[in-house]
């Protein structure tokens, strides 16, 4: 059930666009009350040369101080890569946040009144 959210609409491949802001958010745990949300850019597939059909995200936060992977300065930063069908927990933003309010509501559903 973690990997799979409820209400989510992910982003589709054919949407992804280079240089874009997107969304991976995940929950730490099986009831889908506790969310993590990191910024991530595109940087497209075999960013590096390589000779495979992945697809290439890296965190905001050393994509802005060090540079866009492979080009970046002091070491690449978190660079995640999946394949077409791994999209499952990468969202634009009016879709991530759509999840977060589902989340909102099932923590008011399941947790005492002041954890929310």
């Amino acid at each position: 059930m973690n990997d799979s959210h409820l209400y989510a609409e992910p982003i589709e491949v054919s949407e992804l666009k280079e240089g874009n802001l997107y969304f991976m958010l995940n929950y730490f745990d099986d009831d889908l009350l506790i969310p993590e949300l990191q910024t991530l850019i595109f940087l497209g597939r075999e960013v590096a040369g390589e000779k495979n059909s992945l697809l290439y995200f890296q965190d905001i936060e050393s994509y802005r101080i060090r540079g866009p992977y492979p080009h970046s300065t002091d070491g690449p930063g978190d660079i995640f890569h999946c394949t077409d069908d791994q999209l499952g927990c990468i969202f634009r933003l009016d879709k991530a946040v759509s999840e977060l309010q589902h989340c909102v509501r099932r923590r008011e559903k399941q947790l005492p009144e002041g954890n929310s």
